[in-house]
């Protein structure tokens, strides 16, 4: 997969290009309605694991991509929502 940090450092439009070399016709409007009611990017992501599996048998690596760009999308535009994984994030750095 290779580090994700670099890539994470792109506009939200690099984001969902990614999703979409993947087969996900997603925008602004449609991860927010993936988002909507969630608490986590990672339950965002695990219906379009679940599709990414059914249509890659065995391309695992590529499922952790799905999961960056939600929610790297989700901290960008929406710093306000609740978000788990955001959140831990901000706890942990507390106790550094």
């Amino acid at each position: 997969m290779g580090d994700p940090r670099p890539f994470l450092s792109r506009g939200g439009g690099e984001l969902l290009d990614k999703l979409r070399s993947m087969g996900f016709e997603l925008d602004r409007s449609g991860v927010g309605n993936l988002c909507t009611g969630a608490l986590s990017a990672e339950e965002v992501a695990r219906p379009l694991h679940r599709d990414w599996e059914a249509r890659n048998p065995g391309g695992g690596l590529h499922m952790d991509w799905i999961w960056i760009c939600l929610l790297a999308l989700w901290e960008r535009w929406w710093p306000d929502k609740v978000c788990l994984e955001l959140r831990h994030g901000t706890a942990c750095r507390g106790l550094q």
